[in-house]
């Protein structure tokens, strides 16, 4: 009978050992997930971040006249510089698309950005949840919506804002990671 028990009690630890493994393994599988999630929105937003101080920092580069910004509202901005200073003017756009167009996501906020060099094809070069830009006078005063709509409006550009919110395009955990980048930038060559 003793043996019995004794048996019975060695079953029941080894099976709460093993449950606490199982655990364990789900807990540890869990956080793995999470931080492989963090690290890809973070990597996500700092490449789309990059792309975008590269060609905003060259804003009005070897452009001879004022009329720098061509388009300049809260999601769309169209802007001249010679990019890769070769002499050659060059038109970029960076757009948002709608949620539509990132069908490949589970995320169902997720909205491709797209930038456009002269006449080539826009390239989607990030997925973000949030894409607002700002622009601001030479006080560092924001400018209206309205006064971007005409060109001596857009002529009073001399910093841009971004704010970008950057969340993972499959859940971990039940939640969607999130990163967000805010920057302003202060083109060189913005008279």
């Amino acid at each position: 009978m003793i043996f019995l028990l004794d048996i019975l009690g060695s079953t029941i630890a080894a099976s709460l050992v093993l449950l606490t493994l199982i655990q364990f393994n789900f807990t540890t599988s869990d956080i793995r997930n999470e931080f492989q999630s963090s690290n890809t929105v973070q990597s996500g937003t700092k490449d789309l971040a990059e792309v975008i101080e590269f060609d905003f920092y060259k804003a009005g580069f070897r452009v001879t006249h004022k009329d720098v910004f061509i388009v300049a509202n809260d999601s769309a901005i169209k802007f001249l510089a010679d990019l890769h200073n070769n002499g050659i003017m060059d038109t970029i756009l960076y757009s948002v698309g709608s949620a539509s167009q990132s069908a490949y996501t589970e995320n169902p906020d997720d909205r491709p950005v797209f930038r456009k060099v002269n006449n080539g094809l826009s390239d989607a070069i990030g997925i973000v949840k949030d894409f607002t830009i700002t622009y601001n006078d030479s006080t560092k005063t924001t400018i209206s919506a309205a006064a971007l709509n005409t060109i001596s409006g857009r002529r009073k550009i001399k910093s841009i804002s971004f704010n970008l919110v950057y969340e993972s395009q499959w859940k971990s955990n039940e939640a969607y990671q999130v990163a967000e980048w805010k920057k302003t930038i202060y083109p060189k060559n913005i008279n």
